[in-house]
């Protein structure tokens, strides 16, 4: 697949024949019922742990929100019910020994009116996210230095959340079932929930910003990663 990986792009009804969007029902998390999970408020803030089970039976009455679930830790298998983009393929990252990085692939669980706030995605990489079950709004930027004027960039994203439309440079999107969107390396975006809702993501470097993850490992003390990436 051939794409410009500077923009974002939503790709309509592309997960449809996953076996995820038929097997990951809300019957399917509320039987996994030795799993735990971490759950954040609306600023990304760990507020306390408990089992998935629960939580999805109390999803209608609590704002807080299963926010970077690593499923596959606990249940490997749930793998084999979804298949990469092909952009995603070739992710330099898996090049790092699973001793020394857990890749960045994960589950997103919340209800009505849970998401994220404002940001950036972690060590500069591109990301790919699907709804498996529900509806997400999302509000993106391209990448600019808001360190000077983050409320205020915050009020705006919740501004094209609220209005449903995108303004500026800041572009809008609504994802259902099935539907993929590639959100670029560095653009900021923020994420609401308009339902109960499923997603699921993964953040990836492929060679075109190599160089960029790089300087972010670097950033971040993690330069015992670097040579895997080279």
């Amino acid at each position: 697949m051939q794409m410009n990986m500077n923009k974002p792009l939503l790709f309509k009804g592309y997960s449809n024949g996953w076996p995820a969007l038929h097997h990951w029902s809300w019957e399917y998390f509320a039987d996994l019922k030795e799993t735990m999970i971490d759950l954040y408020d609306h600023h990304g803030d760990f507020v306390c742990k408990n089992l998935l089970s629960e939580f999805v039976r109390q999803i209608d009455s609590t704002k807080l929100y299963a926010s970077g679930w690593r499923f596959y830790l606990e249940h490997p298998e749930m793998k084999s019910h979804f298949s990469e983009p092909e952009f995603s393929r070739h992710d330099c990252l898996k090049k790092i020994p699973a001793t020394c990085f857990l890749e960045l692939l994960w589950i997103f669980i919340g209800g009505r009116g849970t998401g994220t706030s404002l940001h950036q995605d972690v060590l500069g990489s591109h990301a790919w996210l699907s709804i498996i079950d529900g509806k997400k709004l999302m509000a993106l930027h391209p990448p600019e230095d808001f360190s000077t004027c983050m409320e205020e960039k915050i009020i705006e994203s919740e501004c094209v959340l609220e209005s449903g439309f995108g303004k500026g440079h800041w572009q809008f999107f609504e994802l259902n079932p099935g539907d993929l969107i590639f959100i670029p390396s560095l653009w900021w975006h923020a994420a609401r929930n308009e339902c109960k809702t499923i997603a699921l993501t993964r953040n990836f470097v492929s060679e075109d910003i190599k160089q960029k993850a790089t300087e972010h490992l670097y950033g971040n003390k993690l330069n015992h990663l670097v040579s895997y990436l080279e």
